[in-house]
């Protein structure tokens, strides 16, 4: 699974996008793009806090063996080689292994330029191949993150709830929606 690209080409706005699975040298990039999402409050769970290098390693350890046992798909972007991007799959454990948690996010600099929709793209296909028995993809998503809700509508995710004032965001709450995708 080493270093497997899964896709190569351009962006809407003509840059070279490279997807590809994490080794765990990647530990230091994703490090830093973590945090980077955490210290902008995007929207993401982590607001401000910081990961370290070593719980970082240890998470990716975990992802690594997890993908190894066909248990998830985990993806990485890159633009001329700076990480732009990460999404993922989990299979759920037990009476729900027929469904995935899904995440996914773009670096601030690179939003609006297409990576989401072929980031997105090329997960589900991944999943289609590496994980059959997934036949329910989940998600969860802040309300005000329209562009992203925006998106999943049209590969066609449907909201099913909302958790109302379910996220702490910007000193507020806001209200949490779950959103979901038969494959």
């Amino acid at each position: 699974m080493s270093n497997e690209v899964v896709f190569q080409g351009n962006t809407k706005t003509n840059k070279n996008l490279l997807i590809r699975y994490p080794t765990i040298e990647d530990a230091q990039l994703m490090t830093e793009y973590i945090n980077s999402l955490s210290y902008e409050k995007t929207y993401v769970s982590l607001q401000g806090e910081e990961i370290t290098l070593e719980e970082e390693t240890k998470s990716l350890q975990e992802i690594l063996q997890n993908i190894k046992e066909e248990k998830a798909v985990f993806l990485l972007a890159f633009i001329d080689s700076k990480l732009v991007g990460m999404t993922d799959i989990n299979m759920m454990k037990r009476v729900f292994n027929h469904t995935g948690a899904m995440g996914i996010s773009i670096a601030k600099d690179y939003r609006g330029g297409g990576i989401g929709n072929i980031f997105l793209e090329v997960l589900l296909n991944e999943t289609k191949v590496k994980l059959p028995k997934i036949k329910l993809i989940a998600l969860e998503v802040f309300s005000n993150n329209i562009p992203a809700i925006n998106m999943y509508k049209k590969y066609g995710f449907i909201e099913y709830g909302t958790l109302p004032r379910g996220v702490q965001y910007n000193n507020g709450l806001v209200d949490l929606i779950y959103m979901y995708k038969e494959l």
